[in-house]
């Protein structure tokens, strides 16, 4: 999921007011949880990404190695592996998923503050029934 969509669904997570008080004091847990698992699963696609690499530098360092006319030294080889547009792509990738990571672990530490707005909201309120 784009970044733009996660921003755009924070904010309609972090909306409390008089009217939807309770209902976000009872689905904050579950917002919690859904924050953290997309976290977890953005940290296991950055894991498949850099696999990806590894093995898509190693394919191309024994195809440029077969196709070279003299020996060259496996760090060349390896730089210009790095330079192919294919591994480009996945370090495209992996730099979108480092983002989304850290974008999704600042939302945790909202999240995790949340508790306590929320139970601060119910105080003032509480002080204002009374």
């Amino acid at each position: 999921m784009a970044l733009s969509n996660y921003i755009e669904e924070l904010k309609q997570d972090c909306i409390v007011d008089d009217i939807n008080l309770k209902d976000s004091a009872l689905m904050l847990p579950a917002k919690k949880a859904k924050w953290v698992t997309r976290l977890v699963l953005t940290k296991n696609e950055l894991n498949k990404l850099e696999k990806e690499k590894k093995k898509q530098v190693s394919i191309l360092v024994e195809k440029l190695k077969q196709e070279a006319i003299a020996t060259v030294s496996n760090a060349v080889l390896k730089s210009l592996a790095e330079k192919h547009e294919s591994v480009i792509e996945i370090d495209n990738k992996i730099e979108e998923s480092l983002n989304l990571i850290d974008f999704l672990e600042r939302v945790e530490k909202v999240m995790s503050s949340m508790s306590f707005d929320i139970g601060n909201i119910v105080k003032i309120v509480q002080l204002e029934t009374t």
